[in-house]
């Protein structure tokens, strides 16, 4: 598949779903080379078209995933404000909101929790 997406961009460098697609592909390898990868096309993807929701969605999941909680919301910011629906970004603003609340509940003092 891999093989197939870097022809597609070469005849069709602007495309971003292809960008896109491209980008999800390495990301979900898990090899850290690869990520590098991934957020440079998802990054090149959205400098085409910024509000493609797709793009700041899975953007927004690397950040998440290398602990850079506030550009990920704000890529999800980003989602929801062109597509309010957008349940990718819905399910990842709720698991970036319930690990800053985690990690709130964890610094608070002993005696201010529960």
């Amino acid at each position: 598949a891999e093989g197939a997406y870097r022809r597609a961009l070469v005849a069709h460098p602007a495309h971003v779903p292809l960008m896109c697609n491209l980008g999800l592909l390495l990301y979900a390898r898990k090899v850290p080379r690869e990520h590098d990868q991934a957020q440079k096309l998802f990054e090149k993807a959205l400098s085409v078209q910024p509000d493609h929701t797709d793009s700041l969605c899975n953007l927004a999941t690397l950040k998440m995933e290398f602990g850079d909680g506030s550009q990920a919301m704000e890529m999800l910011d980003r989602a929801l404000a062109v597509d309010p629906g957008k349940v990718q970004a819905l399910c990842s603003m709720g698991v970036l909101l319930e690990t800053r609340a985690q990690q709130l509940y964890r610094d608070l003092p002993e005696e201010e929790t529960i």
